[in-house]
């Protein structure tokens, strides 16, 4: 390398535009994957996986933050009348859920 240069990778922040295409194609995908008839799937199952899908898209693409990306479900599954809150909360608080954030937190503590 020459003198003044780096090795820090120059990282460039993403425009505005592609932000918000990034944002709609979730709930695009959602729409499409519900107004398309599937044969053999029935209107509570399409809503689940395009639900999973939109969920995917902002995960792979961290359009939104993680936490609401995973709040999805608890919002969209009631207002569609796949399950009431009281059906889906409970799987938020999954004693497994539990177990696996209080190793998490040890590996943290733990780690130098």
């Amino acid at each position: 390398m020459g003198q003044g240069q780096s090795t820090e990778e120059v990282k460039f922040p993403a425009s505005g535009l592609r932000k918000i295409l990034v944002r709609l194609l979730g709930p695009a995908i959602f729409l499409v994957f519900l107004l398309v008839p599937i044969t053999g799937m029935g209107v509570e199952a399409r809503i689940v996986s395009g639900v999973a899908l939109w969920m995917a898209v902002w995960w792979v693409t961290e359009a939104v933050p993680l936490a609401i990306t995973s709040l999805l479900p608890l919002v969209l599954f009631p207002l569609a009348g796949v399950e009431n809150v009281h059906g889906v909360a409970p799987n938020y608080a999954n004693p497994m859920i539990f177990l696996f954030l209080a190793h998490l937190e040890q590996f943290i503590f733990v780690s130098p």
